[in-house]
């Protein structure tokens, strides 16, 4: 564990939504004589199997039983001589810890044989009756028995608004890597999962019937809970989960069935989710409750956090079969609870559980929220937009929502890499954390925000499998891998298929030219200031490649990125000597503070190209051409620069409608922009200069209604600023004509016409 375990019980999971849960510490340093906790059963585990039971699943006198161990039945008959005992797991024999279930999985089990319920006939002490027998050397621990009771404070509910803890923790990153698949599945285990329209369709099981606090009508706890680790995401409709397409299982603790206890529930369902035959199966488990006892059920006057040890060892034996569980390091602390910030939390605070605090929208720790020892690291928890009842969305606050966007995230790392272990998951979640937040890190770790806020890119991309110092030749299939230290790729295909993610890190050189392509169904990442050169990039239907700050894409002679599916470059990245061909499919962005240089774009029918404030030098002979749809935004006082690499360059040329031009300069072009029999052309804050012919051509092509002549500006062009021949054009001849007569130099206004300034042959020949 990562904390001593406390000898105080446990008889309630109580739920983190929003309320705020502290326990005190003076209550964990509490001798037992001085707590009471009156119950009438237990749970107790022996080191050996000390009691011979003819009948595993019956309840017998203890006074009755045959005893292996001659101490025994003295110790327990004087607590209570009409003692009876039973089987915990009546179906599970000491052969059963090592098997191989149905599947062909190898399952390690805890020896549950060894664990037997105690009915007393009268009501007892538990922390008596556990100082008693625990002193006896086959006794390994006693549980007390334990409810659901989910405790809700919602904070104001604000109504739908923008998932800023996705943004915070660059999930929109980890989606380009992947966005998850539905054979990976999270288990909710809570109160159980209420319909809703946005998550109906990615819950594997049933589950148990939900139940809805009778306090707060219409709200669900794990409804809320599943909601930000998995609802359905781009489907239109309400929110988006980090968890995208991964799978969830309803494991509803709140309401057993009859004959069942919370033992068997949480044991049952911690065991389902590693055996792959159960509707319980899954990767990942959420916990966003604690363990709690009080001594007075159900009218607490003391309520505690508390270590299970039934609950513990469960937890240890879903860890050891590869589960990955995320539980919620704690709240504020209401009313009712005896313990204070800061407490020990459990399921959160066992070993090998990764625990999640809460951190808010300024990367900062929220005041009055628990933190520990135990914390690995935080996750945003505050106005946290998610479902609740009746297909509605509201805010809420608390770690309980930061558990699942973890989990939501870990789902996404076994997309790519799912024989990813605990501890795997764990070590790569606490390095790629952002060192956030007003408290010092000693050792890259603090006790408020564990190694830091999470970071869903880095996480996904540090999952991925590394492949280094490779020589690739001919023909290879790459799927769910990270490329790094220089690999060679040359003579031959390199093919990612849909569903599959590789990132190219460092650097990757193919060599050969067009005898090097990469052909992307999947998903394509070249990583931070990673080179990618000599490399012919097909990018299919369905198919995404995103090229991060810093990076180069850099080409040989005659190198293409082709495009059908779609291309993100991010600001600060570099095209070099690449020709773009995007199809009628393809999807283009070239972001902010790009550079590109003597590359050269043509977008067919269909395509689209959008760039935002890059700098772009063409050679000869090179420019952009658009039969599909252009679009250019830079920023007013800092625009887009279009201009020559040496002398001259062919411009601009507009064949398909509705393109535009906003925010940018077009410099010593042959002719800065020609648009042929095109309509809608919108310019905002444009200005030509230096072309060697005209600035702008419009040859039957018409401008759009919202274009203002004052934001076009013509400098310096050989011939004319506009050369029109073509269709009438209301809006040129009522607006951009009109100004002609605008003083020199203006600088919102045509501010230089050179050479006749502006040609209307066919246009405005009779007016």
């Amino acid at each position: 564990m990562k904390t001593r375990p406390n000898t105080f019980a446990i008889p309630v999971l109580i739920g983190l939504i929003l309320i705020p849960i502290i326990v005190t510490s003076s209550a964990l340093s509490q001798d037992d004589e001085s707590r009471y906790l009156p119950v009438e059963t237990f749970l107790i585990k022996f080191t050996e199997q000390i009691v011979e039971m003819p009948d595993p699943r019956e309840r017998v006198l203890l006074k009755t039983t045959p005893d292996m161990v001659p101490s025994g039945r003295s110790a327990f008959l004087s607590i209570d001589p009409e003692m009876v005992i039973s089987r915990f797991r009546p179906d599970f024999r000491d052969s059963d810890t090592l098997r191989v279930d149905n599947a062909g999985q190898l399952i390690r089990r805890k020896n549950w044989s060894r664990v037997y319920r105690i009915y007393m006939s009268r009501e007892v002490d538990f922390y008596e009756i556990k100082k008693k027998l625990e002193a006896l050397e086959y006794v390994e621990w006693l549980s007390p028995p334990f409810k659901i009771k989910p405790l809700y404070t919602p904070n104001d509910l604000h109504g739908e608004g923008n998932q800023w803890n996705i943004t915070q923790v660059m999930g929109e990153y980890a989606w380009d890597i992947t966005q998850g698949n539905p054979s990976v599945r999270i288990q909710i285990m809570d109160d159980g999962i209420a319909p809703h329209h946005d998550i109906n369709n990615k819950v594997t099981n049933s589950g148990k019937p939900f139940i809805e606090d009778p306090n707060i009508p219409g709200f669900n706890h794990g409804l809320s809970v599943a909601g930000v680790a998995g609802a359905q995401t781009d489907n239109n409709l309400g929110i988006a989960s980090l968890g995208w397409k991964t799978m969830l299982v309803d494991a509803s603790v709140a309401d057993p069935d009859p004959g069942e206890d919370l033992w068997d529930v949480i044991v049952r369902y911690f065991e389902s989710s590693y055996d792959v035959l159960t509707d319980y199966y899954a990767d990942i488990i959420n916990c966003s409750f604690f363990t709690a006892v009080c001594n007075n059920w159900p009218s607490c006057t003391e309520l505690r956090s508390e270590n299970i040890q039934v609950i513990a060892d469960a937890v240890e034996e879903a860890l050891d079969n590869g589960r990955i569980i995320v539980a919620a390091a704690g709240n504020p602390s209401p009313s009712w609870l005896v313990d204070s910030v800061p407490f020990e939390l459990w399921p959160a605070a066992y070993d090998g559980v990764i625990a999640v605090s809460a951190s808010n929208s300024s990367d900062e720790f929220p005041s009055g929220y628990n933190y520990g020892n135990f914390v690995n690291l935080s996750a945003p928890a505050i106005d946290i937009l998610t479902l609740t009842m009746y297909n509605q969305y509201d805010n809420f606050d608390g770690t309980s929502f930061a558990s699942p966007l973890v989990a939501g995230l870990v789902g996404l790392m076994k997309a790519v890499n799912p024989s990813l272990s605990p501890d795997s998951v764990k070590s790569i979640l606490e390095l790629s954390a952002d060192k956030v937040g007003q408290y010092s890190y000693s050792n890259g770790w603090n006790q408020y925000m564990g190694y830091g806020r999470l970071n869903a890119f880095r996480a996904v991309r540090a999952a991925l499998p590394t492949l280094e110092w490779q020589y690739i030749s001919g023909n290879r299939t790459l799927e769910n891998v990270r490329l790094i230290n220089e690999n060679y790729h040359e003579y031959g295909t390199v093919t990612i298929p849909s569903g599959t993610s590789v990132m190219i890190s460092d650097l990757y050189f193919g060599y050969g030219g067009n005898y090097s392509k990469i052909s992307v169904s999947g998903r394509l990442i070249i990583d931070e200031d990673a080179h990618v050169s000599n490399v012919e990039i097909t990018i299919n239907t369905g198919g995404k490649l995103t090229v991060h700050k810093g990076a180069t894409l850099q080409g040989g002679s005659g190198d293409n990125l082709i495009v059908e599916g779609k291309v993100l470059f991010l600001g600060n990245s570099h095209l070099n000597g690449v020709d773009i061909v995007v199809l009628s499919s393809g999807e283009v962005i070239l972001g902010d503070a790009m550079q590109i240089t003597n590359s050269h774009i043509n977008i067919a029918s269909g395509g689209e190209l959008s760039m935002g404030r890059v700098t772009a030098s063409f050679g000869s002979g090179k420019g952009i051409i658009a039969y599909g749809k252009l679009e250019i935004n830079g920023v007013r006082f800092d625009e887009a620069v279009l201009k020559a690499t040496g002398s001259s360059w062919s411009g601009v040329h507009l064949h398909g409608a509705g393109s535009s031009l906003k925010n940018v300069k077009i410099q010593q072009a042959v002719n800065g922009v020609t648009a042929y029999n095109t309509s809608g052309i919108m310019f905002e804050n444009v200005q030509v200069s230096g072309s060697g012919f005209d600035g702008i051509r419009l040859i039957n092509s018409t401008l759009g209604s919202g274009v203002d002549p004052t934001e076009l500006r013509l400098q310096s062009n050989q011939r004319y600023g506009i050369y029109v021949d073509g269709q009438y054009n209301s809006n040129l001849s009522q607006n951009i004509l009109k100004y002609n007569s605008i003083p020199i130099n203006h600088r919102v206004s045509i501010t230089r016409i050179i050479s006749g300034g502006i040609r209307c042959r066919s246009l405005f020949r009779n007016r």
